[in-house]
């Protein structure tokens, strides 16, 4: 059974990643194409970072309560239905109505998934290292956001929307697949009607946790200050290698596809990293030493080989901090509040990327790009050196 777990869980995250990857190198074109500037384009970002932000503990309250492969479903009928409001979108209310949508599915599978075979991989005795699990399910959802974006860049040649029907078909899939394959025990206390009562519980002592276990707490607070440090090159990259290089929809394509082996590469190189670097704490926050250089160097822009090297060598960095990150926290968890908390670390992330959304496109806007991706690069820099230098409580 813990190799049919094992197996439902990659083939998924495989799927969920192919479906969501379409779009990936073209989302910002899309809504400049629509009239929306780089501080209107964040904006729309924002909306779902907010979102996020606060559904990520309710959601990971109804996976705790009603059961993740529900949580997990449902989650994927929402983002479909996001993905073709994009399609059909043409106004910036359209496109933040289509992010809260989105941000609501997000939610229903953040933290739910990984929950669920977390949990089931434990009832059904399984003895090996999680951490090997989690490097599977990375190379997995970057094999499929290879296909995906590559493709997504071909079908951006011909309507820049176009992206957003293949996602919002392929995520549809996505949770028919979840339908099938995955399976888990039924809740005897939790039949699948909407009550508050379950969810203020599970909300509170987990939310409690999170504040009260200064380890997991340090590596959550981590974790918002680095999605703030990165928001500027997130969303800001298609416009610095199509403008100021020239490249065309499907070189982005292809662009994205070494993104993918570079992050790919990033969570080989973090179990040799974290075997060198014997402190949990310590291996997560230098990691991101490889980030800042990528940053810094990309910023100074000095060519199109020079610039798109650093550009991938910052991926490798961010490549390196997941596995390490989910490792840390999944050893600290209880299980009956596994997916809440969780879903409370994402929500602490959202919200440093909804900060970094906010300021990296005002800046792009007011003092160009190179100034804003130099500006994040420092910024992060300085956290690493905080960071590794406060305690985490162990």
């Amino acid at each position: 059974m813990s190799k049919k777990t094992i197996r439902a869980y990659i083939v998924f995250s495989f799927l969920f990643s192919l479906a969501h990857s379409f779009f990936f190198a073209t989302y910002a074109l899309f809504l400049a194409s629509r009239g929306l500037n780089l501080l209107e384009i964040n904006i729309v970002n924002m909306f779902f970072m907010v979102g996020v932000f606060l559904l990520e503990v309710p959601t990971g309250a109804f996976a705790d309560t009603f059961g993740r492969k529900k949580s997990v479903v449902v989650g994927c009928l929402l983002s479909s239905f996001s993905m073709l409001m994009y399609f059909l979108g043409n106004s910036f209310w359209a496109f933040v109505a289509a992010e809260l949508i989105g941000a609501l599915g997000l939610t229903f599978l953040s933290g739910a998934l990984e929950a669920w075979v977390v949990d089931a991989l434990a009832g059904h005795g399984y003895d090996g290292e999680i951490a090997t699990v989690f490097r599977r399910e990375v190379y997995a959802s970057q094999i499929g956001i290879i296909v995906g974006s590559l493709a997504g860049g071909y079908l951006g040649q011909f309507d820049l929307a176009l992206p957003w029907l293949a996602s919002s078909i392929g995520t549809f899939v996505a949770g028919i697949f979840a339908f099938f394959a995955i399976t888990e025990k039924e809740k005897k206390h939790a039949p699948f009607r909407f009550t508050f009562a379950p969810f203020k519980k599970v909300i509170r002592d987990s939310v409690s946790f999170g504040f009260k276990k200064k380890s997991v707490w340090f590596v959550t607070l981590f974790g918002m200050f680095l999605a703030m440090s990165v928001q500027g090159m997130n969303m800001q990259w298609p416009f610095v290698f199509q403008k100021t290089y020239g490249f065309s929809t499907s070189q982005l394509g292809w662009l994205f596809v070494a993104v993918s082996l570079f992050t790919m590469l990033g969570g080989v190189l973090s179990k040799y990293f974290a075997g060198r670097i014997h402190q949990e704490k310590n291996a997560i926050v230098l990691s991101q030493i490889v980030t800042v250089i990528g940053m810094l160097g990309a910023a100074m822009m000095f060519g199109v080989v020079p610039t798109v090297s650093l550009f991938l060598f910052h991926e490798m960095g961010r490549g390196m901090v997941g596995p390490l990150k989910q490792s840390y926290l999944n050893h600290r968890i209880p299980s009956e509040k596994r997916a809440t908390i969780l879903s409370f670390d994402s929500m602490m992330g959202k919200a440093g990327a909804c900060i970094g959304l906010f300021g990296s496109g005002y800046l792009a806007e007011k003092a160009g790009i190179p100034a804003n991706w130099l500006t994040s690069g420092i910024l992060l820099a300085v956290g690493v050196v905080v960071f590794y230098n406060l305690k985490n409580g162990e």
